[in-house]
């Protein structure tokens, strides 16, 4: 049995886990719902240490926490923890394979292009695309030009909707042309945004050929495949700081911006 038990935690340290929280979470599973004293007795760990790995178990979504005088404690299934180790792995491997694609452009163009200006091209699952669209508005400065899918909108701005109405109450300038929402949806979903006339959005006929984030006017992001959805396999991104892609992309924006219809619902409100 000891060498059984020594064998998953070796497993566990491999998919990312520490030795320590490799036995805390072994021993939340094999003793139930339990308060956290008992888990550490499981565990042979001391109780400080034994509080601080399993709040970040928790945090991590192997653990969860049953508030209560005291509280307890309660390991998810070995199968599903897997499944959360292994997709943090993945996705830590991508990065990896991102920075080292970084690296190699960078070598190769460093005698030609810009120092400090990036062009990549990559693919993010959902969730890291909602994580880097969460990160960009915290960091924003100036203001966001956005040509998006309805799909894509309500995913990146409506389910970010707290986030996004802070930048928006910071002073940040939103422009947003989509594909025609329905009136009473956009009133429904917007209402707390209205009152701000330095958020605008104006609608085309058509599904747009591509989609397009500007932030600041120094950063862009262009969809390079509009068959997948935002975070949907085969969906790949161009993203750029380079001044001179910047100017183009802004000049097609402002086209589109343009020739885009108001909202008649929105004309009293946003100038």
């Amino acid at each position: 049995m000891a060498v059984l038990e020594n064998q998953n935690v070796q497993t566990l340290t491999k998919l990312g886990l520490t030795l320590l929280q490799a036995k805390v979470y072994l021993a939340s599973l094999s003793a139930g719902k339990q308060k956290l004293e008992v888990i550490t007795e499981i565990a042979d760990i001391d109780r400080a240490n034994g509080h601080r790995v399993i709040m970040h178990l928790e945090k991590i979504g192997l653990v969860a926490k049953i508030l209560g005088a005291p509280n307890q404690y309660q390991a998810i299934p070995l199968k599903e923890a897997i499944s959360i180790l292994l997709s943090a792995k993945k996705e830590q491997y991508e990065e990896m394979q991102r920075d080292a694609k970084k690296l190699i452009i960078r070598a190769q163009n460093s005698a030609t292009k810009p120092e400090g200006f990036e062009i990549q091209i990559r693919k993010r699952s959902k969730e890291m695309e909602l994580r880097k669209v969460m990160l960009s508005c915290k960091n924003m400065r100036l203001g966001f030009d956005g040509l998006l899918t309805k799909k894509t909108f309500f995913l990146s701005f409506i389910d970010l909707a707290d986030i996004q109405l802070e930048c928006v109450k910071r002073g940040m300038k939103y422009r947003l042309v989509t594909e025609k929402i329905d009136k009473e949806l956009i009133r429904d979903k917007l209402m707390k945004f209205l009152s701000f006339k330095n958020f605008q959005i104006k609608y085309v006929l058509e599904t747009p050929l591509s989609e397009m984030a500007i932030m600041d006017k120094e950063n862009a992001t262009i969809i390079l495949s509009m068959k997948s959805a935002l975070g949907e396999k085969g969906r790949t991104y161009l993203t750029t700081n380079h001044p001179g892609c910047i100017e183009i992309y802004q000049e097609y924006f402002e086209k589109v911006w343009l020739e885009a219809r108001e909202y008649e619902c929105m004309k009293n409100v946003l100038v």
